[in-house]
């Protein structure tokens, strides 16, 4: 805030999109927010449904209200301050909401989208320990999942235990926002392909990008395995991505895809250090593995 000059910033959070941020900032992980900081006050006005919640993950001045709309409740609470310069999301602030709330509001409003993402991108030790601990879990659950793998299971039933073993490890959830990707055979082909009732074949390969979630943290990671036995393009190409994925940390999601035939993906969490990059989900083994 010092760097912009600015006497205060606000965060908005709408049905929960935004809620990382909040999280980040306040402790606060619920649904609906705002957040008014300045140098000296720091306060997360919420509604009912989160008095004991918000009292309980955050150090923030609570403010419980609901006669106005969290925008409308910014835009009072900063005109009746002395605040000339205030910063906001402009990536998160509807221009309908700017217009019809902040606009009116006679101060100088700066775009400062970029200052949570830039502290976001350096993560402390305890960000880093929670990352760790999301990938051990997704590893771990993997790993179980795979044991009971066969020729004639479906996609969504591979989905549906692997998210199973994940919860039971001791995460929240798998992903924040998304789905897994379970692709086997030429539906591999496609990198964001959802599970589906396919089942698996003899000798099909399939790419599984799964992850894990502790406390607000995520892992990402993609592996590929095949029943029975891996063809020779299979394994041509993930010596390839192996070769491109260990040689070079920063290609940190290299995938090959080929029509027809189906593809393949290995993905890890870095962390990079101005010694390099550690690998955050675990030197395990990215090979095909293959289920007998």
């Amino acid at each position: 805030m010092s760097e912009k000059n600015l006497d205060a910033f606000v965060l908005l959070v709408e049905e929960r999109s935004n809620s990382e941020s909040c999280h980040y900032i306040s402790g606060f992980r619920g649904s609906s927010a705002a957040l008014i900081i300045s140098m000296n006050e720091k306060f997360l006005i919420t509604d009912g449904r989160y008095q004991t919640q918000s009292k309980n993950q955050s150090p923030f001045e609570i403010i419980i209200q609901s006669e106005l709309s969290l925008p409308e409740y910014i835009a009072k609470s900063i005109k009746n301050s002395d605040f000339k310069r205030v910063g906001f999301e402009a990536e998160k602030i509807s221009h309908a909401e700017f217009t019809k709330y902040f606009a009116p509001v006679k101060i100088e409003w700066l775009d400062a989208s970029e200052l949570i993402l830039k502290l976001r991108r350096t993560k402390d030790f305890y960000e880093i320990s929670k990352i760790k601990e999301a990938a051990k879990i997704g590893r771990e659950a993997y790993g179980n999942v795979l044991k009971k793998v066969h020729a004639g299971m479906s996609e969504i039933e591979f989905d549906i235990k692997l998210m199973e073993e994940i919860k039971l490890l001791g995460a929240e959830k798998g992903w924040a926002h998304d789905d897994f990707i379970v692709a086997s055979g030429t539906r591999s082909a496609m990198c964001h392909a959802p599970a589906t009732l396919k089942k698996f074949s003899e000798g099909e390969n399939v790419t599984v990008d799964y992850g894990a979630m502790v406390d607000g943290y995520m892992s990402d990671i993609t592996r590929n395995f095949a029943l029975g036995h891996a063809d020779k393009k299979a394994l041509e190409i993930n010596s390839i991505l192996l070769k491109a994925h260990n040689e070079a940390a920063k290609v940190l999601r290299p995938g090959i895809y080929i029509e027809g035939w189906g593809g393949l993906r290995v993905e890890d969490d870095y962390l990079i250090t101005e010694d390099g990059a550690e690998c955050l989900t675990l030197n395990d083994n990215q090979s095909i593995e293959i289920i007998s």
